[in-house]
């Protein structure tokens, strides 16, 4: 909720043209997304500075579309550990979202990230390291940090 949001919702309680139990149920509807399967602090973005980041397994192909679509409205999403069916079905509700299929990630990005100083290196030993280390590099880029990838340096 806006500084204008709660000033406005402040003042009709006082004036009385809302009732303190329903500016209760609107504080309570402004700040958690209730999906059902799912619920969101949709504060926590304002607070840390980072995007919604869902973990994919476990969920339904519906219940990721849906988090993209509604939570998408409000700012960036990443999800983590996304089949290929489940990132076409997200796809098919959400135009923008993006799968990486090394990765597994599925991103939405509807506000401009803001970059930190600095860069990560995301180093693996083999190659067999590579989805890890690309979803480490999507993360990343999600959170606002530059990272690259030294691939197969061996240990």
């Amino acid at each position: 909720m806006s500084c204008g949001s709660l000033e406005r919702l402040l003042t009709d309680i006082r004036n009385g043209s809302v009732s303190v139990a329903d500016g209760m149920n609107m504080l309570r509807e402004s700040t958690v997304l209730d999906l059902g399967h799912t619920k969101f602090d949709l504060q926590r973005p304002e607070r840390n500075g980072f995007p919604e980041v869902v973990y994919g397994e476990g969920k339904t192909p519906e219940q990721v579309g849906e988090i993209f679509v509604r939570v998408g409205e409000r700012g960036n999403v990443l999800a983590t550990r996304v089949s290929a069916q489940m990132a076409a079905h997200v796809q098919s509700v959400c135009a923008g979202a993006e799968y990486n299929a090394l990765g597994r990630t599925l991103t939405l990005t509807t506000k401009p990230i803001t970059w930190k100083q600095g860069e990560v290196a995301i180093v693996t030993a083999g190659t067999s390291d590579l989805p890890v280390a690309e979803e480490a590099l999507v993360t990343c880029h999600m959170l606002g940090v530059r990272a690259k990838i030294l691939a197969d340096v061996g240990v």
